[in-house]
Order: structure tokens, then sequence, then C-alpha cells
């Protein structure tokens, strides 16, 4: 992806986490697919054999039931002003004919437990929809992720997730799910839970640099 594509003028951050940079995609919907949900989810498969929706939909059963369980599971919340991200073709930054797709952001899910050596660990999932834009083509394209585990203002864990998204022809959208179980922290004893929350959202200085 060119490094044109996206404005490096983009000024969005996480407040509170200085390591974490977040550029401010454009927020406007470009087509009207993208401002309602992606629809219900369904089909849950073998335990064995679940993909990314199925995970999601499991996810969301086991969120409704969560007062059931001991170990409180800080929410997941999509960052404002990330979640959305608008990705242009080369030389063609602002143009609205030029924009190859957009990524939207729209649904989280996640469970909380803790291992047997105390380490707490969180299993979240998310889906979105990719819309081709004007200028845009059959591909796969790559979206950029970020999550982050923020307490008290800080982050005390993170990871960028690129999301491999195949937009295939005759389709002018596509969804995407994905399911992410590397959340494994060590919280100090006495550590108040209701204090932490993840974030998510798209990480727009990470494509622009692509």
């Amino acid at each position: 992806m060119s490094r044109q594509m996206m404005s490096q003028s983009s000024r969005s951050r996480w407040r509170g986490m200085s390591s974490l940079r977040f550029a401010l995609p454009a927020c406007a919907l470009l087509l009207s697919a993208c401002g309602s949900g992606d629809g219900a989810l369904s089909g849950i498969g073998d335990a064995l054999t679940l993909g990314p929706r199925e995970e999601f939909v499991e996810l969301q059963q086991q969120q409704q039931t969560e007062t059931q369980t001991q170990v409180f599971c800080p929410p997941v919340e999509i960052r404002q002003g990330t979640e959305t991200l608008r990705v242009y073709a080369a030389d063609r930054q602002d143009d609205p004919m030029g924009v190859r797709y957009q990524a939207t952001m729209t649904r989280t899910a996640r469970e909380c437990s803790v291992l047997p050596d105390g380490q707490f660990t969180m299993k979240f999932g998310l889906t979105g929809r990719v819309v081709v834009g004007p200028a845009g083509q059959p591909e796969t394209v790559t979206v950029p992720i970020r999550a982050a585990l923020v307490g008290n203002g800080e982050a005390v864990w993170t990871k960028l997730i690129p999301l491999p998204v195949s937009v295939v022809a005759g389709s002018p959208s596509v969804e995407f799910v994905h399911v992410d179980s590397d959340l494994v922290y060590a919280f100090p004893p006495g550590t108040d839970l209701t204090r932490y929350i993840l974030y998510v959202g798209f990480d727009a200085q990470e494509a622009a640099q692509r």
C-alpha cells in the first residue's frame, strides 16, 4: 500500500497512551451499506472446528451469561474516531472518487478467565465490513486493527492485528470477523479490573505505512 494513501497529517490519538497513536480516519460513510449493522450472525458449528464467525457468536452468547462467572470481564469498546478507515489510491488523498475501500467496525464480544498460574486471559471478537470505493477492485486488503487494554490511563497490553479481507468480484462489500485469544496478562494482586477497558479500532497510521 502506498504511503500516500493516508494523510500523514492525521492527529487522533488515544488519550493516556503515549506509545499508541491512532491517526483519525474520515468518519463519514462512503456508501449507505456501511451505515447499518451487518445483519444477524448465526451458524454455531462443532466446537473443534469453529471458524471466526461461529467463535464470535459463541462469545456473544457467553457474554450474555457472564453474570454467572466469578471473574469480572472488562468491556470491549470501539475507540471513538477509529471505527472507520478510508484508504485512497496513490496521489488521490481526500478525493471521493479516489477511494479504494472503506472499512467500518461494528460489533464486539468477549469472555475472560483466570489460568491456574493466576494470569488473566481475555478472548475478544469483533466484526465489521469493507466496502469497495470508486477506485477499488477485487483484491485482498490488509485492514490494520489495534487492540489495547487500558487501566488508570495506561496501556498494559497492546497488539496490532493485520487482518486480511478478500473482496470478490461482483460484491460491493464484504463482512469480516476476527476472534483473538492472545490477551494474557498478570495483574498485580488486588487489581481492580473494573477500572480496565479493552479498546479496539483501526490504526490509520499503520495503514499509511503499507
